[in-house]
């Protein structure tokens, strides 16, 4: 199998299963360059999808050829709606919490010269092909994006340089909702 390895300078961690990962951190810009959790298996890595306040936080998992987004509420829906309270009081134990998979989504380019944004659709699987990829594939993501928690650059970095906060990892999962969803295999082909 062919191995990538980490830039020089780069913190890298280790799955449960002992794949090697690491932050690539790069500007956003156009369709699929931004920063993405990239793994020694070329096959699978994460993309942060970029948008804007009022869309959704969106990630594109591509897994083994299958590309699924996973995605949730943006933090600006709390001027709104109370839609992040309800899924944050569905789902203790958890400090990031996913709502939707399969879910197309808008990748919003910025334009360097002032014209604005350029949008994109981003496609998704929408079905996984068995039991096992839908579990393995969720379980790498959430495992992966554990590391996530004081943002892609500070992972790229391994932590706070030179400060006394401690860098850790947070809690990644499923609204019980869409577990409900998934154990009912409505995302199986």
């Amino acid at each position: 199998m062919n191995q990538l390895t980490p830039p020089e300078g780069v913190a890298t961690y280790l799955t449960s299963g002992g794949l090697e990962f690491w932050m690539d951190y790069v500007q956003s810009g156009a369709p699929y360059f931004a920063p993405t959790i990239r793994t020694s298996d070329p096959k699978i890595s994460i993309v942060f999808i970029p948008g804007n306040r009022d869309t959704e936080e969106a990630y594109l998992m591509r897994y083994q050829g299958t590309d699924v987004t996973f995605s949730k509420p943006s933090a600006s829906m709390h001027s709104h709606s109370d839609e992040l309270d309800q899924l944050r009081n569905r789902n203790p134990g958890y400090d990031f919490v996913l709502s939707w998979i399969g879910r197309e989504v808008d990748w919003v380019e910025l334009i360097d010269d002032d014209s604005g944004s350029r949008i994109h659709r981003v496609q998704s699987a929408q079905k996984f092909k068995s039991l096992e990829e839908q579990y393995a594939l969720i379980d790498t993501f959430c495992e992966l994006m554990s590391w996530t928690k004081h943002g892609a650059k500070l992972m790229a970095l391994g932590g706070f340089p030179e400060n006394k906060f401690e860098f850790e990892k947070w809690a990644v999962g499923l609204d019980v909702l869409l577990k409900q969803r998934l154990a009912k295999g409505e995302f199986l082909n």
